[in-house]
């Protein structure tokens, strides 16, 4: 999970880390984005890649994912690297719904769930 100096969230995996020399970047294929709260600093998810992601999977265009849905973000405009957990964001980031609804952590524990069975195939 990486959250700019902007609050923008990404989550996702690295797919290239720049040399050391030049302008320093990286480039992730986000799983979902959002933005820092400014009140509370809290994450709210905006944007859910995934489905989009499988689309490409299931269709073979594994190749066009990084070129597609990439997104580069120079080293200088990164505030905070963590590793990310769905159950623990869950804790710390929701309230439990009604009982008929999941938790946005249920949400995007299914969302990596499925996406990784559809990677590995």
């Amino acid at each position: 999970m990486i959250t700019t100096k902007s609050n923008k969230v990404y989550i996702g995996y690295v797919t290239k880390i720049s040399e050391p020399l030049g302008e320093s970047h990286i480039r992730i294929i986000p799983n979902f984005s959002g933005y820092r709260n400014k009140d509370n600093l809290r994450i709210d998810i905006t944007t859910i890649y995934t489905d989009v992601i499988k689309e490409y999977i299931k269709s073979n265009r594994k190749k066009e994912i990084d070129e597609k849905l990439g997104i580069i973000i120079p080293v200088n405009e990164i505030l905070i690297v963590s590793k990310f957990d769905s159950d623990i964001f869950g804790r710390f980031n929701n309230s439990e719904n009604d009982k008929n609804n999941l938790t946005l952590s249920q949400k995007l524990y299914k969302g990596f769930e499925s996406f990784f069975k559809e990677l590995s195939r």
